[in-house]
């Protein structure tokens, strides 16, 4: 009996056209689905280490405010992408050895800390679009380019509720703490974690009523 004739190796480890192009398909549709997934992803991803960021700043801040026993402003610069923190500058009554001849008289800026005290903490920011909107005790700020908290050094941070642009056809919101500077990413529920935050820290009288904010409405 002849011996029929073998393919060539060559021959049988290749693919064809159809085969070819089947798989080209099937890739492109795989890449299709995966990439709007990944473009939802990344944007949060930057949320998230926005959050970490702000958070390290703000307690490395209240040590300051602790060590310092001053009070001390983080502002959170949306335009420049820079998270800075320094001490306020308060308002105290002149030097007189005259009680009397110092009742009404003009307030001075207390004078700068000493030994480092006055250096201010800064971090940058991840690219994150400026926020849709602001909620501190100084009311709700629309667009902010800035948005300033006090911390006391009584341990206190002063809370925040900042809802940030949609990425991926979804919202977000950063919400800062009064005890421990904890910054949480909420993705949610967003209009009921507002309408609490409002009720919760909507009080006329707040340890950080009486401090400057620095400018912080946009």
């Amino acid at each position: 009996m002849a011996d029929r004739p073998r393919p060539s190796p060559l021959r049988a480890a290749g693919f064809t056209l159809v085969e070819l192009t089947i798989a080209l398909v099937v890739m492109a549709v795989a890449a299709g689905l995966s990439l709007p997934m990944l473009s939802a992803m990344l944007p949060r991803e930057g949320e998230k280490t926005a959050a970490r960021v702000i958070q390290g700043v703000l307690r490395r801040t209240q040590a300051e405010a602790l060590l310092s026993g001053r009070d001390w402003r983080v502002d959170i610069d949306w335009a420049k992408g820079q998270c800075r923190a320094a001490q306020v500058e308060q308002d105290v009554p002149p030097p007189s050895n005259d009680t009397a001849a110092s009742v009404g008289a003009p307030l001075r800026k207390a004078p700068a800390p000493k030994e480092g005290r006055g250096v201010a903490v800064s971090a940058a920011l991840p690219q994150v679009e400026r926020p849709l909107l602001a909620v501190t005790s100084s009311g709700i700020t629309r667009r902010p380019d800035v948005t300033s908290l006090v911390l006391r050094p009584q341990g206190l941070c002063q809370p925040a509720f900042v809802r940030l642009a949609a990425a991926g056809g979804k919202s977000a919101a950063l919400v800062v703490s009064a005890v421990g500077c904890r910054v949480d990413l909420l993705q949610s529920d967003l209009e009921a974690a507002q309408e609490r935050f409002e009720k919760n820290h909507g009080q006329p009288r707040l340890p950080w009523a009486d401090v400057p904010d620095g400018g912080g409405k946009g």
